[in-house]
Order: C-alpha cells, then structure tokens, then sequence
C-alpha cells in the first residue's frame, strides 16, 4: 500500500514473538473480532512473505531445547489456525509430539512458524482494516500526543497507531576482548547455519587445530554438538581437548522433576534451584535437549574430545578458531519525540530492550512509556512473573511463552 493509513495497534516485526499476541487472541476465540476492530492491526516485516512468521528460527539445523508439544500446545483444534495442526508440517510434529520425541529440529519450527504465519496473513489481507507489509524496513517511530509515526529507512512515513508492539528480534555482536585474535572469530549462529563458518571450523579441525567456544548456554552446546557431528560424518579424527568450552559459570541442568535429577545424582539447591510450582529444576535457566545430554557426557569424562573451562588464559592465542556464543542485543527501533530527542527504548548492559511485568517499553528516564510493548529476543520479559526456580535471574525466551502466556498479556493490552 502506497497510501499513509491510521491503524489501532502497528507491530514491527512478524516473526513468532511480533505474531504472538494474534495466537493468542485465537486461542481466546477473538482473532477475528481483533483484527476488524476498529482500525485495525498493521504488522510491518522486514523480510519476504514466503518467511511471514519463522523469523530466523528456520536457518539454523540445531534440535531445539524443547518438546514438540511446547509448539503445539498453543494451537486450538477449533479455532482460525485449526488448518495449521492439519498441514503437512503440522501432522508430522503431531506424531513426533505422539512417539514423546525429546526435542524438535529447529528447521521444523520453522516450517511451523511460516504455516502459521501464512494463515494469519490470509485473515490479515482479507479485512477490511487490517493490513501486513513485507520487505519493509523501519528506521525509528516518532512520538505524538496521541500516538505514533513509523518512518522507514528513507525516512518516507509508513503508517500512524494508536499502539504500539516492538518485536524486532536480536542480534550477535562481536565483543571487543579478542586484541590481535578478531579475525579467528566467528559467531555461533553462522556455524549451525551449516554454511561457509561451519567449513571453515571443520578445516580448522581437520589440521589439528583447537577450537575455542565462549559461552555456556544451549547454542554453546549445539555449536560443540554440530562440530562433533559434522567430524564424524567427514571422518576427521579429533584428538582429546581439541573444542574448548569456556564459561563464566557452570552450565545448570534442566530436569522434569526433583526426583529424576536425584535420580541422575545431580547436585542442585531444593529451595532455589527448584519451582515451586511444577517441582521442576532449573525450570528456565537449565540447559535442555542434546545441550544437556552432550554435557552430562563431558562433564562425566565420557567426551574427552571437549574440555570446559572458566578461565580464558592463552586460549585465544593458542585457537585456530573463536566461536562466539554469548547471547544476543536488541534491534532496537529508536522511538524520538517531535523535537529529535531520544526517548528510548532504554537498552540495559546487556543489550536488552528493558521491560515491565506487562511487556511495556520503559523510556532512557526509567518512565514506562504508554501504550507501547516489546517482545521477543532480547526484549525479554522477567521469568519471575511465571514462577520458575528462585536463582534464575534472566529474562525469558521461548516460542510457546510468546504465543502463550506472554502472547495474552500483550494481547489483553492491545485488544
């Protein structure tokens, strides 16, 4: 659309976290309501409509830390996307969620994410209000006294809202701590990509080179897992101590219950490793899936191809490689006051977009800023509002979340 149109609620950014609040209208029965009401929804992608609603989710060939039902459970049987659940990629999840498959290949997710999202943009393009456009940039949104202005990277006006939802997802920088080693860095998310990166860290492999990961979390364990795979399928020997994992803190493991990580003797805190409320262990800050399991096999010596470490000391100089995997920074769209001043959103230490209980955006002044939101990657909402063990302290990041409980407290905001 050519035209400057006035919507209710513009969301940037149509990948799962920015289609969230729409799942969860479905699963309440008012999708359609919300999306003819008044003037409707506008959701602004940055990227093609064969990808409306994957975000990036489908480029990486890593398995998932969750289980096929955590992707299924927020699809109604009876509601607008009931066709997602009948797909072709919706039955096969079905039956990976019916043999209880640990784990779900992320490519899958994917393919999940784009069935839904294409449902959701036929609902979308076919009212009368509403409206999605693709392979649109925004560049920063202006405040008015009675809501927003969206600019584009030409600073063209794209559309007016009374609301606002920021879901712009995150990104991987490269930290400064390399000195004269910058150029044997690469990020994580390019090796299990399965492209030029993951060559590249094979080859080094290949020549007896090490291979240093920074970091602790999932993607750190999928990167080692990737290379460890990729190895044998080339045949390229390994020797001991040949992947590096170095991590500030010791990497804490998921378990469904206290009982089976007793079981597994696993040394954890009962009154704060613990959730209340489901007896799981480190409901949101343990490690899952293949991550875990690769873990348990280093940790127990069973692995010595990979080693792990808290301290850096010669490691960089001595690597022939850098894997980075230390988490992501917001995409943050700058949001200006008519007068050019930066209002916000305020970004923490961490790169994460700061908010609320409710997902509200705060200001650079600590103020919560009104009628606006943020979700998704790096835009995380605190874990304490959903219960979880008490020593885990970060922000929460998973599909279901955003298409489930966080998805309806957007969502009952916005309607």
């Amino acid at each position: 659309m050519s035209e400057i149109k006035q919507y209710e609620t513009v969301i940037i950014g149509g990948g799962p976290a920015g289609l969230g609040p729409l799942v969860a209208a479905d699963q309440l029965g008012e999708l359609n309501k919300w999306v003819n009401h008044r003037r409707g929804i506008c959701v602004i992608d940055g990227g093609e409509a064969a990808n409306f609603g994957s975000g990036a989710l489908g480029n990486y060939a890593i398995n998932s830390n969750s289980p096929p039902r955590d992707f299924l459970e927020n699809l109604r049987v009876d509601g607008e996307l009931r066709g997602v659940l009948q797909s072709n990629i919706g039955r096969r999840i079905v039956e990976r969620d019916e043999r209880r498959e640990a784990v779900l290949p992320l490519r899958e997710v994917g393919d999940l994410q784009r069935e839904i999202g294409s449902t959701l943009f036929e609902i979308l393009d076919g009212s009368e209000v509403s409206d999605v456009r693709f392979n649109t940039r925004v560049k920063c949104v202006r405040l008015l006294d009675d809501g927003f202005v969206i600019f584009d990277r030409e600073d063209q006006e794209l559309a007016r809202s009374k609301k606002l939802l920021l879901a712009t997802g995150g990104r991987q920088e490269l930290l400064d701590i390399y000195g004269g080693n910058s150029d044997k860095v690469v990020l994580s998310g390019a090796v299990i990509e399965e492209g030029d990166e993951l060559v590249r860290a094979l080859d080094v492999l290949a020549a007896g080179r090490e291979i240093v990961i920074l970091g602790g979390s999932h993607s750190a364990f999928s990167v080692v897992w990737k290379l460890l795979e990729f190895a044998e399928r080339q045949e390229i020997a390994i020797g001991d101590g040949a992947v590096k994992v170095i991590s500030r803190e010791t990497p804490r493991l998921f378990y469904e219950n206290s009982r089976a990580a007793d079981a597994d003797d696993y040394a954890f805190d009962r009154e704060w490793d613990v959730c209340e409320e489901t007896d799981r262990v480190n409901r949101f800050g343990g490690v899952r899936g293949d991550a875990k399991e690769l873990y348990r096999r280093i940790s127990s010596g069973n692995e010595r191809r990979v080693v792990l470490s808290d301290k850096v000391g010669g490691a960089f100089n001595r690597a022939g490689l850098i894997v980075q995997a230390t988490g992501y920074r917001a995409n943050a769209v700058p949001l200006y006051k008519p007068n050019g001043e930066l209002v916000g959103p305020y970004i923490n230490d961490y790169g994460r977009v700061e908010v609320n209980n409710s997902c509200r955006i705060f200001t650079e002044n600590g103020d919560v800023l009104p009628n606006a939101w943020a979700v998704g990657l790096a835009h995380g909402v605190n874990a304490g509002i959903f219960g979880g063990e008490k020593s885990f302290r970060g922000v929460l990041d998973a599909v279901n979340l955003y298409q489930g409980a966080v998805g309806t407290i957007v969502y009952n905001q916005l309607k």
